[in-house]
């Protein structure tokens, strides 16, 4: 049987089903009930945005040694 890859939102759905489990009674079960049927908890990270030429220049001319 292969195993599952424990992804963070593997982790929160079996976090959600451990307390509905343990909490059939409780207020919020009928929440908690809507979020388990969802499989993405979590929003895809952002791909980092790229420095803009002109930042790199300058910080090259103000990182670099003069040569005299």
């Amino acid at each position: 049987m292969p195993e599952q890859k424990k992804t963070d939102d593997w982790l929160i759905k079996n976090a959600i089903g451990c307390w509905l489990h343990h909490f059939p009674d409780h207020p919020w079960t009928p929440r908690y009930k809507e979020l388990v049927k969802r499989e993405v908890y979590l929003p895809k990270p952002r791909p980092a945005r790229k420095r803009s030429q002109s930042r790199i220049k300058d910080a090259d001319a103000t990182t670099r040694k003069s040569k005299a």
